[in-house]
């Protein structure tokens, strides 16, 4: 018991569940674009695109491509499929 007047921690009784297998690593529930022989693969998260080596795909670690700034993911989808990347993005 706590005391007098002061207030108590209250769990939050709904949880948010998370949309994806994990917060950190890519899996292949996460593929939007696999080329059979290429090394990179297209994945999609919450925040948008992005390019990811197929060892980081179902690896159990965090991928640190997953992890990366805007300006990177940009970068990357530029570089590797330039199919993706909106009409406004500069090449």
């Amino acid at each position: 018991m706590g005391k007098k007047g002061k207030r108590q921690y209250k769990a939050p009784s709904t949880m948010e569940e998370y949309p994806y297998p994990s917060r950190y690593g890519s899996h292949g529930s996460m593929v939007v674009e696999n080329n059979e022989g290429e090394p990179w693969i297209v994945c999609k998260d919450g925040k948008g695109y992005y390019v990811t080596s197929r060892t980081h795909l179902d690896s159990g670690l965090m991928d640190p491509y997953r992890l990366t700034t805007a300006k990177f993911r940009k970068a990357m989808i530029l570089k590797h499929c330039p199919d993706l990347a909106p009409k406004d993005w500069e090449v």
